[in-house]
């Protein structure tokens, strides 16, 4: 069924009230008290006010959170009824206050978060293979790989590392040696957008992302063999061949 709207009546104006004056201002949000028994909990946490499963959760959705959770800390997820959900990134000054990395009872730690890193290196060169037809490739997707707001793409022996949480900013200097040494490259350049870094309370130094004396970098592709290019054109005829039946179906009758 369509819905309609009545079209107004002639000569039919809106009544808008005439405001006077600034808007009020609205009191801040105070704090949720935390729940009985919380005293027991590992800290830091946050505690949900609704059930939700997706990764961003944001500020009308988080309730009580611990004193000691700072920005940028890996916290305990709890849901509404007190019970061990997950863990993720806390940062009250973002407009994503808690990205939960981890959905489960058990516990979750910063070797957890490094375990997921590893993981992905695997899914990509163990895996699928990367290394061995390509000297460009994405290292690590954001959510996709569980690590919330980092993007790695490798180019040669250059990582090219975008970053939007301070999660991952915070841990970043502990990651690149091991993303290095597992890839090796030997050079990064990070980028930074300026709105997200105030957002997030990135606190960072802007440098030259070209060290001194380093040599102009060309990414020269690797030759594909013959099986390759038929492997990579066939798909492409045998679509090219259906869209022309779909159009003209007499001719092939």
């Amino acid at each position: 069924a369509f819905v309609t709207r009545r079209p107004p009546s002639p000569g039919h104006r809106p009544y808008h009230r005439p405001r006077s004056g600034p808007p009020p201002r609205r009191a801040p949000a105070r704090p949720a008290a935390p729940p009985p028994g919380s005293e027991a909990c590992p800290t830091p946490w946050a505690q949900l006010k609704y059930f939700s499963f997706h990764p961003a959760i944001y500020p009308n959705m988080v309730g009580a959170v611990s004193p000691d959770a700072a920005a940028g800390d890996l916290v305990h997820v709890f849901d509404k009824n007190g019970q061990p959900f997950g863990a993720g990134f806390y940062n009250p000054k973002a407009r994503v206050p808690l990205r939960v990395l981890h959905h489960g009872t058990t516990p979750f730690g910063e070797a957890d978060l490094d375990a997921l890193l590893s993981r992905a290196l695997r899914l990509r060169q163990d895996t699928l293979r990367l290394d061995a037809v390509s000297e460009a490739w994405r290292v690590v997707h954001s959510d996709g790989d569980g690590l919330s707001g980092l993007i790695v793409d490798r180019y040669d022996d250059v990582l090219s590392i975008e970053v939007t949480t301070l999660g991952i900013w915070k841990r970043l200097p502990r990651w690149l040696p091991r993303l290095h040494e597992r890839l090796g490259t030997r050079q990064q350049v990070i980028h930074l957008d300026p709105d997200i870094a105030r957002i997030e309370g990135l606190e960072y130094e802007p440098a030259e992302t070209k060290p001194a004396g380093a040599k102009p970098f060309v990414l020269s592709p690797r030759p594909r063999s013959w099986l390759t290019n038929v492997l990579i054109l066939l798909p492409l005829m045998f679509s090219g061949y259906l869209l022309i039946m779909a159009r003209n179906p007499l001719p092939f009758f």
